[in-house]
């Protein structure tokens, strides 16, 4: 499973607190690679991102302008795994 994170080029506390989530939530999870770019990156334009941060898991954003909620990111991680 594969994470992409995409924040502002300078950082806002959502974005930090999205970084803080997806570190906790891989502490938990060590098989998912999490990415992080910046909306500025090319490869961030291609996801069609609008707003940061973004959280995609697996080419499906799950937050978009919030930082993800923790309990319904590690269900929708569990749920993906079995």
């Amino acid at each position: 499973m594969n994470i992409v994170l995409v924040t502002a080029e300078v950082e806002c506390s959502k974005c930090r607190e999205a970084k803080a989530i997806l570190g906790r939530v891989t502490e938990r999870f060590p098989e998912i690679e999490v990415r992080v770019l910046k909306t500025t990156d090319p490869e961030a334009a291609a996801y069609g991102i609008v707003m940061s941060p973004t959280v995609i898991v697996d080419n499906t954003i799950i937050a978009s302008g919030r930082a993800p909620n923790e309990k319904k990111l590690t269900a929708f991680i569990q749920a993906a795994s079995t």
